[in-house]
């Protein structure tokens, strides 16, 4: 369940920081997978169905934008993204502590679900 101080900065600011919500030995992992890939980078000239990046790129400067479908490009990334459980126990976090709230900048109300997708999106980001 989350904090009435958790709620508050959500419905403020629009993100959660959720301390220890992927274990440490997931972050390890995908830091590693991830600085194999940006490795990889290195032997790259230009923008690829893989990596994207930016003007000055070379072996020496890497400057890796983003890489294209993560989960097509190692198992680790799909295996992190489809553990059910971690996704089911952050909606039912999401269920128990939030409410559906009219945002006036807006003018309209945000659903459970729009919601969700946002934090998702902050953490996995």
């Amino acid at each position: 369940m989350l904090s009435q101080e958790q709620r508050a900065f959500y419905f403020d600011i629009g993100y959660l920081l959720l301390p220890e919500f992927v274990p440490g030995v997931w972050l390890q992992h995908l830091r590693a997978v991830t600085a194999a890939m940006i490795e990889e980078s290195r032997t790259v000239t230009r923008s690829d169905e893989k990596f994207v990046l930016e003007t000055g790129h070379s072996a020496a400067t890497r400057r890796l934008r983003r890489l294209t479908s993560a989960v097509e490009h190692d198992a680790a990334y799909w295996e992190f993204a489809a553990t059910r459980a971690r996704w089911s126990r952050l909606f039912k976090l999401i269920q128990q502590s939030l409410i559906v709230r009219r945002f006036a900048s807006f003018g309209k109300s945000l659903t459970t679900r729009q919601k969700s997708v946002n934090i998702i999106h902050q953490i996995s980001g």
